[in-house]
């Protein structure tokens, strides 16, 4: 008796883990470019970075992510700032009763973050919150695969290290892979 019981929970997961009707779950890796065209720091280069995100499949239509990490650094820079993020992400898909687009879904993203900021040269680090808004276009390549591109808009308020409002903006493209779950 406990081999059936143990065999038939062994299919239901195996069937929840392998049915295309039940993704549920995704993880997104992505990779950006930034320019920084407003900053109080006194000369930040443009900048690149990467990020994860696991995300919650609310429906066919919204997702909600948790940003695992999101990293920036902006190399050249006088003084140079590297900064971690973490917090949360809204994305929002094209509904197919708008009108079937195929296998094009376009999406509008919010993400509310806590930054980290490690600035060259100064002892310490600073936090921030990080407003990040995104919009852009996944193709999807297959049930679990999709690719993604989009424009962004970052806006990072620091108070740091005893000086109050620093503050920083940049725009950039993103490049972004989901593996949905």
């Amino acid at each position: 008796m406990k081999t059936m019981i143990t065999l038939l929970v062994f299919m239901t997961t195996c069937h929840a883990l392998f049915s295309e009707d039940l993704l549920n779950r995704s993880i997104t890796l992505g990779i950006s470019g930034v320019y920084v065209y407003k900053d109080d720091f006194g000369g930040l280069a443009p900048g690149y970075g990467g990020m994860i995100t696991y995300n919650y499949h609310l429906s066919e239509d919204y997702l909600l992510g948790i940003n695992l990490l999101r990293y920036e650094l902006h190399p050249g820079s006088n003084p140079g700032l590297m900064s971690f993020s973490y917090g949360f992400t809204f994305q929002h898909f094209w509904k197919k009763s708008w009108g079937d687009l195929g296998n094009f879904l376009p999406y509008l993203s919010y993400s509310i973050l806590l930054n980290q900021g490690i600035l060259a040269g100064v002892s310490g680090r600073a936090l921030a919150h990080n407003t990040r808004i995104a919009l852009g276009m996944e193709v999807k390549l297959e049930q679990r695969h999709h690719l993604g591109l989009e424009g962004l808009w970052n806006y990072a308020s620091y108070g740091y290290f005893g000086m109050d409002g620093k503050n920083y903006q940049n725009a950039g493209l993103g490049l972004n892979y989901r593996y949905s779950f």
